[in-house]
């Protein structure tokens, strides 16, 4: 079932952290070279942490030159696509995923988590039992092929309009093909690390191109919950690809990192139609002031639209149930008009609608034509700072919107007096915009690492004072601050953070920390 915008986010954003690596697990478990440890082991970095969960990687670096592997490596050139739409074959990926996690649950969770030990895909590198992940994996070839063959198809169209979607249909569509393609990713970082322990640097890269591949197929579906799962895609492979960093002897991967879109998954398309939830999922939002009807044709939309709004709304407690009598949902009602009546009245005559004009409407009328103008209002407020791929502008969307004199309407009671429920159903626009950055700052974070490892292979495996020292290739600036990343050096070792770079945020994607290599 699709969850209203607020709670889908909330639940969507846990999405965007790696398996093993979320909030709780995160402070646990950190990125060694040879993959994942705990602190607890002998030999775990100390540093001052910030407030908040993050991953660290520690990063040996090469004091002799090191290959670089190739531009196409994580990402296909244009003629290495072949016809077709990729869909067809993202199904079949995941077809029997659910059913096998359901009939098998026992080893789903030693490869995946849920129990208390360490799962597969989060175990280090060299602990990994290779014979048993490699058996556990023959029983998924055929998902995992067609995976391959998906990532290489040149068209994504999965053609859901959801756009088109009207009443409680917007809410209770299924996705949950989408997630499953979270359980299709984990398989994905599963061969991965097979391939890591293996030693198998181009095929770990391979599958890693898989990975990033499936999900940009996941944007552009007008639903910011499948971009959320994308985003955790990508978040996924992300991890695998510090594991690979990490590792020693592995080669650059500097180009093949820069061949990568910046951007995998963009929420602003399905921000965009989210915005439209309230006149789609309402009757009376598009016909209030062409249809007007009387006062007992308005009392009967408004029942029916707070018995639906109990599967729209976070907090159900304030709503009549279902099954609550007539005169119990009219006594909210009678509530919410009597505190929001007047304010619509004076803001609606102050948006060019004659005073005798309002004075012939029934009360309902007078309010939900203020409602939908409000919301209308805020849609285009809201919608106007999500056009451009601006992390500036993200913060702007919090100080322009919600202060009061920038409010539409800001005279009246407040919106929530008159509403229905309408905001319950506005997406969490700066929210799913910033958790749209978290890749973005994840992978240049990783090209910087790999700058520094180009640079530490011409001079000996010395570490630079600053990052300004390195000219060997470009540095990538933060996405968000357009500064260097945080990097400090101590001589023979050094921190490089990625913090997300918001302002009023200490939270830390990741840190490196980074040992100068041997003469």
């Amino acid at each position: 079932m699709l969850f209203p915008a607020r709670r889908i986010l909330l639940l969507g954003l846990l999405a965007t952290f790696a398996p093993g690596l979320g909030p709780s697990a995160m402070a646990q478990v950190q990125l060694g070279p040879n993959g994942p440890f705990t602190p607890e082991k002998p030999g775990a970095p100390q540093s001052p942490k910030p407030r908040g969960p993050f991953a660290t990687c520690t990063v040996a670096m090469p004091s002799k030159t090191i290959p670089s592997l190739p531009a196409d490596a994580l990402w296909p050139r244009i003629g290495e696509l072949t016809p077709g739409n990729s869909v067809t074959y993202w199904y079949r990926a995941i077809a029997g995923l659910d059913r096998a996690s359901q009939a098998q649950p026992e080893e789903f969770r030693k490869a995946f988590g849920g129990g208390a030990t360490v799962p597969w895909i989060d175990m280090p590198v060299a602990e990994l039992p290779r014979e048993e992940v490699r058996q556990y994996l023959t029983r998924w070839t055929e998902n995992l092929s067609n995976a391959r063959i998906a990532a290489l198809r040149e068209q994504t169209e999965w053609s859901l309009r959801m756009r088109d979607l009207r009443g409680l249909a917007t809410i209770e569509y299924r996705l949950g093909e989408f997630q499953e393609a979270r359980a299709l990713m984990r398989l994905i970082k599963l061969k991965m690390q097979l391939a890591l322990a293996d030693g198998d640097f181009v095929q770990a890269a391979d599958w890693a191109r898989t990975g990033l591949r499936l999900a940009h197929a996941l944007d552009d579906n007008e639903c910011i919950i499948i971009d959320l799962v994308g985003i955790a895609c990508a978040s996924i492979t992300q991890v695998g690809l510090a594991d690979l960093i990490a590792l020693p002897d592995s080669p650059s991967l500097y180009w093949a990192l820069a061949g990568i879109p910046e951007s995998l998954v963009q929420c602003r398309d399905s921000i965009d139609t989210e915005l439209t939830l309230p006149e789609r999922v309402f009757p009376w939002f598009s016909d209030a002031e062409l249809h007007p009807r009387t006062s007992e044709g308005w009392r009967g939309d408004f029942r029916q639209t707070l018995r639906d709004s109990r599967q729209l709304t976070s907090d159900s407690r304030r709503i009549p149930k279902q099954d609550a009598p007539d005169w119990l949902a009219d006594a909210y009602l009678l509530q919410t008009l009597f505190n929001g009546y007047p304010g619509a009245l004076r803001d609606l005559e102050a948006d060019g609608i004659p005073h005798v004009d309002l004075d012939a409407m029934p009360v309902g009328q007078v309010v939900a034509v203020h409602q939908i103008r409000s919301t209308r209002r805020t849609e285009l407020e809201l919608l106007k700072w999500t056009r451009r791929a601006d992390p500036a502008l993200i913060e702007l969307i919090d100080g322009e919107f919600h202060s009061q004199s920038k409010r539409p309407f800001a005279n009246a009671a407040g919106p929530s007096r008159t509403t229905f429920l309408a905001e319950d159903l506005m997406p969490a626009v700066q929210q799913a915009l910033k958790a749209e950055w978290r890749p973005v700052i994840r992978h240049c974070a990783l090209m910087v690492v790999e700058a520094l490892r180009l640079h530490a292979a011409q001079h000996h495996g010395q570490l630079p004072a600053s990052l300004d020292e390195i000219t060997v290739v470009p540095v990538p600036r933060h996405p968000v601050t357009l500064q260097h990343f945080p990097y400090t050096s101590t001589g023979n070792t050094a921190v490089l953070d990625a913090p997300t770079g918001f302002p009023g945020e200490d939270y830390i994607l990741i840190r490196f920390h980074l040992n100068a290599g041997k003469n």
